[in-house]
């Protein structure tokens, strides 16, 4: 089995389609694939107002008032990008508070998150500074999507699609 899995990226509203297009193309060739999007699964399980409220409740107490309101209020701006009736200017302003969601989440673990990119607030250099980056408990940002359900074999083949230098 091959496993291929798109790692979470800044652009949720342009997906990356190389991962889909190797899947196609293994299926084409009868190689058996497994796909996993996750992006997809950072956006349903970390950008919804319950998460900050509920995984970092001490946090979420600290906020101030702004950052408080666009948390309990991200649910409403998330049904706005899906809403199948378009308003541009209610589109824009949606985009803007789940930046700002994204900004205010990614300020607990110590990141930076821009249009680009996510940028630890560290300088790193060498890959033992990612390896010590990426061991420290504090940094869990994406732990909650870089669990599967599948148990590798020892011939399985993993392929990560990476996108931007911060991952």
């Amino acid at each position: 089995m091959i496993y291929l899995y798109t790692l979470p990226v800044v652009a949720f509203n342009a997906p990356q389609f190389s991962v889909p297009l190797i899947k196609g193309y293994l299926k084409e060739n009868n190689i058996k694939t497994k796909q996993f999007d996750l992006s997809i699964e950072f956006f349903d399980k970390c950008v919804k107002s319950s998460y900050i409220k509920e995984k970092m409740k001490k946090y979420y107490k600290e906020l101030s008032k702004k950052d408080k309101e666009i948390v309990d209020n991200i649910d409403r701006y998330i049904f706005c990008l899906k809403d199948i009736n378009i308003n541009t200017k209610k589109i824009i302003t949606a985009n803007e508070k789940i930046l700002n969601y994204l900004n205010i989440l990614s300020s607990y673990y110590k990141i930076d998150w821009k249009r680009r990119g996510l940028n630890p607030q560290i300088d790193i250099k060498t890959i033992d500074d990612v390896i010590k980056y990426a061991s420290n408990k504090d940094n869990t940002i994406f732990d909650d999507v870089l669990v599967t359900n599948s148990e590798l074999k020892s011939n399985d083949i993993c392929y990560l699609s990476i996108q931007y230098p911060f991952q």
